[in-house]
């Protein structure tokens, strides 16, 4: 870690990074997560919408969810593979739990790097979860998904 040297100082600060060691990190994280949707993390392929094949992928995400509780990509697949099937409610347990999960990383003490990963895969999943906040009447957790996510950066 660099020093950096910030024009008012308080006791409350707490270790400082230089820009350049936080652009680095930052996109470090971005590699990391973009990686992980290259190698077939998402749950859209082209050509596998019929029915056994949504089943099967679903059966397989199950399974995974219940071997990794703590894993949020299987959450956040098996929440988009609920959607795709159509079923609404198991598809917005499995989000939030994968939001929660991704959150929960994102604001503890832990690792910079991990927290950045977290917060992009947070800003990643908006795109799905506002849409779906506003079709079922819940635009204050769509709000404050967007306060924590986008604007407490």
């Amino acid at each position: 870690m660099g020093f950096y040297c910030q024009s008012r100082a308080s006791a409350h600060d707490g270790p400082v990074i230089t820009p350049r060691e936080y652009i680095g990190l930052l996109g470090g994280a971005a590699s990391m997560v973009a990686a992980g949707a290259l190698q077939g993390t998402d749950t859209y392929r082209p050509g596998v919408a019929d029915a056994a094949a949504t089943s099967i992928l679903l059966d397989r995400l199950s399974l995974q969810a219940r071997r990794y509780p703590g894993d949020p990509t299987t959450h956040r697949r098996l929440g988009i593979a609920h959607l795709a099937a159509g079923s609404c409610k198991p598809a917005v347990r499995h989000l939030q739990i994968a939001v929660n999960i991704l959150y929960a990383k994102a604001t503890t003490g832990g690792c910079l790097q991990q927290s950045l990963c977290a917060r992009l895969e947070l800003a990643l999943l908006l795109p799905v979860l506002l849409p779906l906040c506003r079709q079922l009447g819940k635009r204050d957790i769509a709000s404050r998904l967007v306060s924590h996510v986008l604007l407490a950066w």
